[in-house]
């Protein structure tokens, strides 16, 4: 919601504008995306904030990846277990942000968090009482997790409205470390 009462947001690929409680919506003919959306938030000073995702080409691809062989480890709960290889992913997200209602945008750096590759989890950013704003990701720690096609959650921060992030904070990790890691 801007800090007019309007409420904005993506509507089939485009940025759209509701003046009536959203009963009505029309497109902001000038608003443009930045990347591929994954997140729009407004802030409650009126910044727009988009999170898209990007390829990392620096990540080499291993040998054999994209090639994907799946393996029944067991049977749990009636549910099969399996071990899969060959999964790749070299994702990271980056968050743009507009002072002007979408007309310009500035792209931040992209990140990937405590993570070997991210993805957004959630399609809007948390904003905090004391303008902290949240954004959630999931991804793969370690090769262990993607070889078994496990993922981890985690919480990026950014404390100056968007333009970077970090101080990540896990909400689980699919294989946590023990007492004796």
């Amino acid at each position: 919601q801007l800090p007019s009462g309007d409420l904005v947001g993506p509507i089939r690929g485009r940025i759209s504008r509701s003046s009536d409680g959203g009963r009505t919506w029309r497109e902001v003919v000038d608003a443009k995306f930045p990347g591929q959306l994954a997140v729009f938030s407004v802030l409650r000073s009126g910044r727009w904030l988009v999170g898209s995702l990007e390829t990392d080409e620096t990540i080499a691809k291993p040998d054999g990846a994209g090639t994907v062989e799946m393996t029944q480890m067991e049977m749990r709960g009636g549910y099969p277990i399996y071990k899969v290889r060959g999964h790749f992913y070299n994702y990271r997200v980056f968050v743009s942000y507009s002072d002007d209602n979408g007309k310009t945008w500035h792209k931040g750096k992209p990140f990937t968090g405590p993570l070997k590759w991210a993805f957004t989890s959630t399609g809007h950013v948390i904003e905090r009482p004391d303008g902290e704003l949240w954004l959630l990701l999931y991804g793969c720690v370690t090769d262990e997790e993607v070889d078994s096609y496990s993922s981890s959650n985690c919480i990026v921060r950014s404390r100056d409205e968007g333009k970077t992030w970090g101080d990540p904070s896990f909400v689980f990790r699919t294989n946590p470390k023990g007492p004796d890691d």
